[in-house]
């Protein structure tokens, strides 16, 4: 997280009433919103102090969503900040398209909100999973516990991984 003990969400949107009503879902549960109004400012605001999630309209004037997208996850510094890509388009070629600018997730015009809420506890998890040093997620400072291991590919898929105390692979599980 940023440096604050709440974690950061940036929402990205060009309508108002847009950003407003996912800070209204987010900010009561403990999150900590920050609004941009196009891409330019979001990328400024990824750049200057990085959000635990960003949550980015893909329809928007000047750049376009996935344009930002792109952006964030070609730097070195910003790619493992987790990006939702929010739409009102349902078809496939969308999809692909943000998928392959690294998104991590997607949501669809008219979004459920508890859908929204459920999504970014899970990527604030995943991310404070990828931040534990020297990969020991999941075991809690001790070579006996389970671990998991994340993989992203050069085509966006991410690949979550989990081993039992043994050294087993129970599970790897693609995202793309």
């Amino acid at each position: 997280m940023t440096g604050s003990s709440r974690p950061v969400v940036l929402v990205v949107d060009d309508v108002t009433a847009n950003r407003d009503l996912i800070e209204g879902l987010l900010e009561g549960r403990g999150y900590d919103v920050r609004q941009a109004r196009d891409g330019n400012e979001a990328l400024a605001m990824v750049r200057a102090s990085q959000p635990d999630v960003v949550l980015l309209d893909i329809d928007m004037p000047l750049m376009d969503g996935i344009t930002v997208c792109r952006a964030i996850k070609d730097d070195p510094a910003t790619r493992l900040v987790p990006v939702v890509l929010i739409t009102a388009a349902s078809d496939r070629e969308t999809r692909i398209r943000g998928l392959e600018a690294g998104a991590d997730d997607f949501l669809t015009k008219p979004f459920d909100g508890t859908e929204l809420i459920v999504r970014t506890r899970v990527l604030l998890r995943d991310r404070a999973l990828n931040k534990r040093p020297n990969g020991s997620a999941g075991t809690r400072g001790s070579s006996a516990g389970p671990s998991v291991s994340m993989t992203r590919t050069p085509t966006g898929c991410t690949w979550v991984g989990c081993s039992t105390t043994s050294g087993r692979s129970r599970s790897a599980t693609p995202s793309c």
